[in-house]
Order: structure tokens, then sequence, then C-alpha cells
């Protein structure tokens, strides 16, 4: 797992997931919104988020990771926008 310095968070994409409606198949695991991502880690400077944190960061904001086969966001806190509750 990766441990963020600083001011940073590691966020992870929240994958939608798949919903029926009658006969009717919903988008789902395939679907991303790539501004909302979970906070799976934070840096011990960060109090404004913990983790489990489902947030709206800024478009073009941090770096891409691949750690363990997985794929996270490390983006500096003043890059969130929201946190979604």
């Amino acid at each position: 797992m990766l441990k963020p310095l600083s001011n940073r968070v590691v966020l992870e994409y929240v994958r939608e997931e798949e919903k029926k409606v009658g006969s009717l198949l919903l988008p789902g695991s395939s679907s991303v919104n790539e501004n909302i991502a979970r906070v799976v880690a934070v840096a011990s400077d960060v109090t404004d988020v913990k983790v489990g944190d489902d947030v709206v960061f800024e478009k073009f904001a941090g770096m891409t990771v691949e750690s363990a086969g997985k794929e996270y966001i490390v983006v500096k806190v003043e890059n969130l926008v929201a946190v979604v509750e």
C-alpha cells in the first residue's frame, strides 16, 4: 500500500455497481466518474478527510500510480473540492 507524504492523499476510483430496472441493465462496473474517488490513505498532516471518504477532486490534479496491480491517484489535499455525503 502507498503511504502519502506531506499534505497528500491516495485515492481509488469508485466504480458504480450494475443496477437492473425491470429488464433493463443500467451501466455498471465499467462506469467510473473520473472526478469522484475514495480516500484509501492520508498523510499525517491531513485533517480534512479520512480513509473511506468519497471525494470530488479537480480534473487534472495529482498523478496516477500503480501499486499491487491497482491504480491509484495521489493528490494534494488542496486539490480536493468536496466530500460526498
